[in-house]
């Protein structure tokens, strides 16, 4: 399975890279925390040009758990996902 999920994850910044090549829009979605954004794929494709890394926490966007989240995209506009926990409500055990 962790095989099958490291192919499928170089797959995806692949299609990232061939998205960024034709001009278009893409990002990823992963927890903040995740080994995915240390894999040489993802920490190579942080580094072009254009490309940022978003972090916020889940409950600020309504989530009923805290679940801090990283976003890589070329897409800036995906900023307003940028967020971190209100302190309230009080949240679910994650």
């Amino acid at each position: 399975q962790v095989v099958e999920a490291n192919l499928l994850a170089q797959r995806f910044a692949k299609l990232c890279r061939a998205q960024q090549r034709a001009g278009g829009w893409w990002s990823v979605e992963n927890p903040e925390g995740s080994y995915l954004w240390g894999l040489s794929f993802y920490a190579s494709l942080a580094k072009m040009k254009g490309v940022h890394m978003f972090k916020g926490d889940q409950c600020f966007l309504g989530g009923i758990y805290q679940k801090p989240t990283g976003w890589m995209t070329n897409a800036l506009w995906v900023d307003v996902v940028v967020g971190r926990c209100p302190g309230f409500p009080d949240h679910l055990p994650h």
